[in-house]
């Protein structure tokens, strides 16, 4: 296809395009061989939740008839962070005209900006993911001098395949989440993933952004409480359109606790739980380097590598 961008209507993006935004990010995924798709109500809170200027922050584009072809963000680091995560897509249908050359050129820009107005004190990397499906993706950034630094599986097992017995460790029970964990459960996290690839430190405010998503599932979210009340792991569950599947979105363990089955024991939990509720398909999202075994833990637990991604960096100050 020729370069169309000439054509195109560049702008932020605002509330009111939400319906479209959720449209054509659904049908990226799909055609990125991802399942996980948007309601207009989840996604609207995770741009609510970002903190971000969205005039600023924001680029989406339209074709001459009004249609919206893709779009982009780049929400600036967590105070004291050191790297953005960049997001942006264009419509399938609709690759290959230039458009997603101009949304990463202008990310990278803002990026900068967004450093020099930090006035950081240390270097920065703009971080932006994409599936190994999507190669047109992957040679459009690294075109752009970003290089591939961490790669990922979405992992997935039927629920009806019976789980393993994996009983909690000594001096732990196993909870359903409610809210007067909320304070203790933050604060597991935040030690939990200190030696994460990634990792920057938030407010509690703003980590619990994601318990109060449309997304999040309580009821099927579980803590391993020891005998103090201190949280030494969690399995976070989340949901988007298709009832039959359920994501275990954060699986955690604090350092003092870890090698003990506490994350294969919440897993068994989960696992019950969500065949409970009529789940047929359990996945979760895993660093194929992760420090803590991770890859293994989920494959003994009959997880298996459904979907493949990359995240790509560059440097930005």
């Amino acid at each position: 296809m020729t370069n169309a961008t000439g054509d195109i209507h560049w702008r932020a993006i605002t509330f009111d395009d939400v319906p479209e935004l959720t449209q054509v990010t659904n049908a990226a995924t799909v055609a990125d061989g991802a399942h996980d798709l948007y309601s207009e109500e989840g996604l609207r809170h995770e741009l609510q939740a970002w903190r971000w200027d969205m005039a600023a922050d924001s680029l989406v584009a339209h074709l001459p008839d009004g249609t919206l072809a893709g779009w982009c963000a780049v929400p600036p680091p967590p105070a004291g962070g050191d790297h953005q995560n960049g997001f942006g897509l264009v419509h399938p249908e609709l690759r290959g005209r230039g458009i997603g050359r101009h949304l990463l050129g202008w990310q990278l820009e803002r990026a900068r900006q967004q450093y020099r107005e930090g006035r950081a004190g240390q270097p920065w990397d703009l971080h932006i993911g994409a599936a190994d499906a999507n190669t047109s993706a992957a040679r459009l950034l690294t075109r752009f001098g970003l290089a591939p630094v961490r790669h990922w599986y979405e992992m997935e097992r039927d629920t009806a395949t019976p789980v393993p017995e994996m009983p909690v460790a000594a001096g732990l029970r196993i909870v359903t989440f409610d809210e007067s964990y909320a304070e203790r459960l933050y604060l597991a996290h935040m030690a939990a993933f200190a030696d994460h690839w990634g990792f920057q430190w938030r407010t509690q405010e703003e980590w619990g952004e994601r318990l109060t998503s449309k997304n999040f599932q309580p009821k099927q979210s579980f803590l391993a409480v020891a005998d103090d009340g201190e949280v030494a792991g969690y399995l976070l569950s989340i949901a988007f359109e298709d009832p039959s599947r359920m994501t275990m979105g954060t699986i955690g363990t604090r350092r003092a606790w870890r090698r003990k089955g506490v994350a294969s024991a919440l897993m068994a939990t989960a696992l019950g739980a969500y065949r409970e509720a009529g789940v047929a398909l359990a996945s979760l999202g895993v660093d194929a380097a992760n420090p803590t075994g991770a890859v293994r833990v989920y494959e003994r637990m009959g997880f298996r590598p459904a979907l493949s991604a990359t995240t790509y960096s560059i440097s930005i100050g």
